[in-house]
């Protein structure tokens, strides 16, 4: 079941912001070994992470490291040991390693996949939204801008319509975490 979704989700990450590969780039600004985050800053085009007098951000158009100021106000703030999880995700999208996060929730039955969905992406403040219609499912992602290469996927199968599946690289986590609270369901 999740194997199809993180196709998907890897066609569509790849794809959503106009490239046609999803690796990611060297890095261009790095932090010293020591660095631990202590502080991360959503905004709409990068992930900056502070800590110890150091700041560098991920660039969420190239997928590369920059030391680029910010444009704008933070669209979530996390602090503490999620900031510093936020952190080895990044590492770990950038050198390769990092894996798709995949979570479940389920939708009130009386709702339909898209006002779920754009009423989670709003709350998440990913404001771009964009679906894909798949022969027995239905694929509706949310990302920062229209040029993000990454993206929250949810699917909702025919077979299961209350359900929806949830695709995300893991730096998303804590966003997610913040808007869904405790509503997802084990896998």
């Amino acid at each position: 079941m999740y194997k199809g979704l993180f196709g998907i989700a890897a066609v569509l990450l790849a794809s959503c912001g106009g490239g046609t590969q999803f690796s990611p780039v060297p890095s261009q600004c790095t932090l010293d070994a020591e660095f631990t985050a202590q502080q991360v800053q959503y905004f709409p085009d990068l992930i900056q992470m502070s800590g110890r007098g150091q700041t560098a951000s991920l660039d969420l158009v190239r997928n590369e490291m920059t030391c680029r100021a910010p444009q704008g106000d933070a669209i979530a703030v996390i602090t503490g040991p999620a900031a510093a999880t936020v952190q080895t995700d990044i590492d770990a999208f950038l050198n390769g390693t990092g894996q798709i996060a995949l979570r479940q929730t389920q939708k009130p039955s009386d709702q339909s996949l898209a006002d779920f969905v754009g009423q989670r992406c709003g709350a998440l403040n990913l404001r771009f939204i964009f679906s894909v219609d798949q022969p027995t499912s239905t694929v509706i992602g949310c990302q920062t801008t229209d040029l993000s290469k990454s993206a929250v996927m949810w699917k909702q199968s025919d077979a299961s319509p209350n359900t929806v599946e949830i695709a995300a690289l893991p730096f998303y986590n804590p966003l997610l975490d913040q808007v869904m609270g405790s509503q997802f369901t084990q896998q």
